[in-house]
């Protein structure tokens, strides 16, 4: 019976580019940012172990129901993608370049849940929005804001016309967050100036994989001066 799946999808020729990655980690699990084709087709043509990290600047997909990273952490890991000075050329197959770096500790945000209270629906560009907030950690592995490898800071998130801006917020936080418990903080978020009226408001914790979906997102307003 002749196999349909490379046909149906087009994935003659790519063989070769994902056993070579497969080949340089070894035993060690694959993470990938973006797409989740890579990860999809690394694991149909080499049986590897890998995950797809999602941001708010990718899609969610069936990786992120998956969670298959949990069971990454405590061991070796190749991490793909471009990260400024950590990456170097893996392999460069059939004119596709794979970048990346070994680690032997993983961390992502994924898991901390955040609650906000915004003390008002109207913003003023300029202004500084003071907000309590409480960050859940639901995973079993203990979260490190300090992280040796990849550290996370709280951001602020507008989105107006389909377009992201990200603010760093300000505060004093516990270094970690124990599995499955809670901590609290006080927020200060400076406003963007922004060209619409009303736009998208979220906080998320960001690390070297980008801002995660860690929070509501909610309409305010914006006041234009």
């Amino acid at each position: 019976m002749t196999d349909l799946l490379p046909q149906r999808l087009n994935l003659h020729g790519k063989e070769r580019k994902y056993t070579t990655l497969h080949a340089i980690a070894g035993d060690a699990p694959v993470i990938i940012r973006g797409s989740f084709e890579h990860p999809s087709l690394y694991h149909y043509f080499t049986g590897g172990k890998t995950q797809l990290i999602s941001s708010l600047y990718t899609r969610r997909t069936q990786f992120d129901i998956w969670n298959f990273e949990a069971d990454f952490y405590h061991q070796p890991v190749l991490i793909t993608g471009d990260y400024e000075g950590r990456s170097k050329l893996l392999c460069y197959v059939n004119g596709s370049t794979f970048r990346g770096f070994f680690t032997d500790s993983l961390q992502v945000t994924n898991h901390i849940r955040i609650r906000y209270e915004l003390p008002e629906k109207t913003f003023i560009p300029g202004d500084t929005v003071v907000m309590p907030v409480v960050l859940h950690n639901t995973s079993a592995e203990d979260y490190y804001f300090n992280h040796s490898v990849f550290p996370g800071e709280l951001t602020g998130i507008f989105i107006s016309r389909g377009k992201m801006t990200e603010i760093p917020a300000i505060y004093q936080i516990s270094d970690s967050i124990p599995a499955g418990e809670e901590v609290n903080a006080e927020v200060k978020l400076a406003v963007p100036y922004l060209s619409a009226d009303v736009c998208d408001f979220t906080l998320s914790l960001k690390s070297w994989f980008g801002p995660t979906l860690n929070a509501p997102v909610v309409p305010v307003n914006v006041r234009q001066p």
